[in-house]
């Protein structure tokens, strides 16, 4: 009788033995290793959960803010204020070094930068927030959108809404580039034979009147509506063409003066013989 308790003592550590090890179950692919799963795989998981292919998933409006990795990328999702059927209330969130407790973002590290990228049916936001060491980790930072992109297919950047939703892509700041290509008609109408100069006299009513030139708009419009580059280039080109053309006319009236006064210089010099 007293071999029954030895062979069962026996037995419980070969199991607990041998389930430290590789315990592969029914359908074959999932493996167990010291506390680690593994899935579609044969080898020794390298994580806690290790998948090999593809997965697929069926969550319904469920929140999911907190995220167990220290410093690495985060998939959340996350319902503010558990309104299911606002949009606008509704975050898919991939995060490094922060993530969203449902009210918030919490930094998990003050020494390194925090970024995340939070998307809705709103809009599609890149957010960064610098390193700061002054504070201590695990808690709330403000990342800055430095970048929106908008259902509409717009791109903001280093802006949040647009006053005029016209341009698809709205900058605010400076804009530094090696080159800029814009699409432009050209002003050779000018030169041909049909187009009409204004009057040089008419020009300058027009200046006196108005403060700029025609066509052109004015320091006014420039301020508050912003500059066409393209348009704005096609009538640069306008009023130099048109100037070239005032100086050819103004080039054949001089001519056309000292044509004169060469021959009045003859006439008075005959006249002066006599």
């Amino acid at each position: 009788m007293k071999r029954l308790p030895l062979l069962t003592c026996l037995i419980f550590f070969s199991y607990a033995t041998y389930a430290q090890q590789w315990l592969p179950s029914s359908p074959s692919g999932y493996m167990y290793y010291s506390g680690s799963i593994g899935i579609g795989t044969s080898s020794q998981p390298i994580s806690t959960l290790d998948v090999y292919g593809a997965t697929t998933g069926d969550v319904y409006n469920t929140p999911a803010f907190v995220s167990k990795s220290n410093l690495g990328f985060v998939v959340e999702q996350g319902n503010i204020g558990n309104d299911f059927e606002s949009s606008a209330s509704y975050y898919s969130i991939f995060a490094h070094n922060t993530y969203y407790n449902g009210s918030g973002w919490i930094r998990r590290n003050q020494y390194s930068n925090t970024w995340a990228m939070v998307m809705n049916h709103n809009f599609c936001d890149i957010q960064f927030g610098p390193s700061d060491g002054n504070n201590p980790a695990n808690q709330p930072v403000t990342p800055v959108t430095v970048l929106r992109m908008l259902p509409s297919g717009n791109v903001l950047i280093g802006k949040t809404s647009q006053a005029n939703s016209n341009y698809i892509l709205d900058v605010n700041g400076n804009v530094r580039a090696n080159q800029l290509v814009v699409n432009t008609t050209g002003a050779d109408y000018v030169f041909n034979a049909k187009y009409k100069l204004l009057p040089l006299q008419s020009l300058s009513s027009y200046i006196k009147a108005n403060h700029h030139l025609p066509g052109i708009q004015s320091a006014g419009e420039m301020q508050k509506e912003g500059l066409d580059v393209g348009g704005n280039q096609t009538l640069l080109l306008e009023k130099v063409e048109q100037l070239t053309l005032y100086i050819l006319e103004q080039d054949k009236k001089l001519a056309a003066q000292q044509k004169r006064i060469e021959r009045l210089e003859r006439v008075t010099r005959r006249k002066s013989k006599k």
